[in-house]
């Protein structure tokens, strides 16, 4: 039992150095612009998005999806709605709300996009879009 449980203890040192370099190789390819997106001015929105996938195309795909859906939240963003009721008993039940509007975009751009392939054969693409405001 003890030479099993030295043989697992050995195995996560050996294991341990090698996820570390996996997280810091994962923080070195974070572009510097996805880190810093540009704010929202009186012209143009800016988001980003970033997604994972087997696949280049799907990967760049759903990084494009995700940075749409964070246009449309800064677009239109969620209302919360909070209301009271007040029982027969004299208490209150509170409920919460989120309502999300619609949020049709065209003519979005992407301004910067960079595509990683990792270690495990996997691609994670990081992009900005822009949306002018005038839409």
């Amino acid at each position: 039992m003890k030479k099993l449980l030295g043989i697992v203890v050995l195995g996560l040192l050996l294991i341990t150095p090698s996820l570390a370099d996996t997280e810091e190789s994962k923080k070195k390819s974070i572009p510097e612009w996805f880190k810093k997106i540009p704010k929202t001015t009186e012209k143009m929105v800016y988001a980003g998005g970033t997604a994972v996938s087997s696949k280049l195309e799907i990967s760049k795909d759903k990084a494009i999806f995700a940075g749409m859906t964070a246009l449309c939240k800064k677009i239109n963003p969620p209302r919360v709605i909070v209301t009271e009721k007040l029982n027969a008993d004299g208490t209150t039940t509170t409920t919460t709300t989120i309502e999300s509007g619609e949020c049709a975009l065209s003519g979005y751009e992407i301004e910067k996009i960079k595509i990683v392939l990792l270690d495990n054969g996997n691609y994670r693409t990081y992009l900005i879009l822009k949306y002018p405001v005038d839409h």
